[in-house]
């Protein structure tokens, strides 16, 4: 019965589930707990879902010794609302108790984040519990608190950060080098280096911008290295990236305008309205001849997105650089301004 459920709610395309939730009913009536679990799991999946019978039969299986129901209730009730805390929380350290890590982890989390108060000491031993399992998000996680304690437990934030980094998990390469380059005295730029490296690598975008930054700012800088991480990151769709490449390209000696232009574009297009704005000043001040249509254009676009600086420059635009002068434009331009500054 279990498995022509399984092979209907699963296996089928399109699925059956009325059929799947007859046989698992059938069966979860025999007292087969991994019926039961299956059943609750196709009750949470359904449209309409129904939580109160998912919740019967997961009850049913849990209270039966079913680890998988234990942990999959804790589920249900931490996402109910209004939420049942307590409840997720007895059923997690069910689940936890017999060794299933994500229930670990999961109660680290409930006890970290969403307890009032925070119960610090739990959440420390189930993360800490689970990461002994090898369970990287926990490595992570574990790290983060131990990094933002009152003192913080650098080393061991660190110990974890390395074991889920050796395991290719980017965020803890990325939360290490942020440890070794800002948290250490004297930092480890060279260990930050390495790891936002090999972040990089793996094709996530924040830590190629992230690594362009420290080359940029070492002693002596590498500008060519930061360049290739942000053009990286850049061609890959960041639009901060592109931001800082544009910046970048604009103050170079002679100034690269062509690429700075391109860039700014770029992101300018994505919706950044510092590029917007940055575009304008290039387009009207730095190119020659000026191009105070595409300047106009691009302060307009920023303007209506809020951008205060746009406004203004907008406004100088209208009133000393058109021939006549746009007075009206003007005016409202250096209205805006003034109304956003006082909000």
């Amino acid at each position: 019965m279990v498995n022509l459920g399984v092979l209907l709610s699963h296996l089928l395309d399109p699925p059956d589930p009325d059929g799947a939730r007859h046989w698992y009913t059938q069966a979860a009536n025999t007292g087969n707990t991994n019926a039961m679990n299956n059943l609750g799991t196709l009750l949470v999946g359904v449209d309409p879902p129904d939580p109160d019978g998912a919740r019967h039969w997961y009850t049913q299986a849990a209270n039966a010794g079913d680890t998988k129901s234990m942990y999959n209730l804790g589920n249900l009730l931490a996402g109910t609302d209004p939420p049942d805390l307590n409840g997720a929380r007895h059923w997690y350290t069910q689940a936890a108790n017999t060794g299933n890590t994500d229930a670990m982890y999961n109660l680290g989390i409930l006890l970290s984040h969403r307890s009032d108060p925070p119960d610090v000491d739990g959440a420390r031993h189930w993360y800490t519990q689970a990461a002994n399992t090898g369970h990287t998000d926990a490595m992570v996680i574990l790290g983060n608190l131990l990094a933002g304690m009152d003192p913080p437990d650098l080393d061991g934030a660190r110990h974890q950060y390395t074991q889920a980094a050796n395991t290719g998990n980017t965020d803890a390469m990325i939360n290490l080098g942020v440890l070794l380059s800002e948290r250490l005295h004297p930092p480890d730029l060279d260990g930050a280096r390495h790891w936002y490296t090999q972040a990089a690598n793996t094709g996530h975008t924040d830590a190629m911008v992230i690594l362009g930054n420290l080359l940029a700012g070492m002693d002596p800088p590498d500008p060519d290295g930061a360049r290739h991480w942000y053009t990286q990151a850049a061609n890959a769709g960041h639009t901060g990236a592109m931001f800082i490449l544009g910046n970048r390209l604009v103050v170079m000696n002679p100034p690269d305008t062509g690429g700075a232009r391109h860039w700014y574009t770029q992101a300018a297009n994505a919706g950044n309205t510092d590029a917007m704005v940055n575009l304008g000043v290039l387009l009207s001040q730095l190119m020659d001849p000026p191009d105070l249509d595409g300047a106009r254009h691009w302060y307009t676009q920023a303007a209506n997105a809020g951008n205060t600086d746009a406004m203004a420059n907008l406004a100088i635009l209208l009133e000393t650089r058109l021939d006549p002068p746009y007075l009206d434009g003007t005016r409202h331009g250096y209205t805006q301004g003034h109304k956003k500054e006082e909000e």
